[in-house]
């Protein structure tokens, strides 16, 4: 807790958070929570220094839960990802996209990123943008066709299905209206 920043004198309540309200508020074997004003509420509950914090979202296309979720269930480990996807909620307003991302999933988590296994040195005919991401769907949508026809062999990317993110950055704090 330290580490994260979590002032020594709120390691009770943030105890207490974890024991008693997570579950409406964020699923902790995957880091995410259900929504941009649950991350805003714990950050400013737990969090003074939120230098160089970021709040991440992540959207998922329509067109890949039409085709399904392709990836290995696991005997008695959670499908949170996948409930989240199938629920096909709309990505939320108010943050700036920073692209596409390619990453696999594994134990009920995002793994690994296209670049760990320098899938983006592949003659794909695009480079990822400054933020390192991929600037449009099309292109994400190429990576994901390729690493697809795989069938999680390995030989390609990691042994895992991989899925196509868009990635949104939202801001820490809304700001009041005039």
């Amino acid at each position: 807790m330290a580490e994260f920043g979590i002032p020594a004198e709120q390691f009770a309540d943030f105890a207490a958070w974890c024991e008693h309200e997570y579950e409406s508020e964020a699923d902790y074997l995957t880091g995410m929570f259900y929504s941009i004003e649950a991350a805003r509420r714990f950050i400013s509950r737990f969090l003074p220094d939120t230098n160089g914090l970021h709040i991440i979202g992540v959207g998922f296309p329509n067109e890949l839960v039409e085709i399904g979720w392709r990836g290995p269930h696991y005997e008695n480990q959670c499908d949170t990802i996948e409930k989240r996807v199938t629920q096909r909620l709309p990505i939320e307003v108010g943050g700036d996209v920073l692209g596409h991302e390619i990453v696999s999933c594994d134990y009920c988590d995002f793994g690994h990123s296209w670049i760990c296994n320098h899938i983006h040195e592949e003659p794909f005919g695009f480079r990822p943008n400054s933020r390192g991401f991929i600037s449009n769907y099309d292109d994400a949508k190429k990576v994901y066709d390729w690493l697809a026809e795989d069938d999680m062999k390995g030989t390609r990317g990691e042994p895992e299905p991989y899925y196509i993110w868009l990635l949104i950055s939202y801001p820490l704090h809304v700001k009041a209206a005039d």
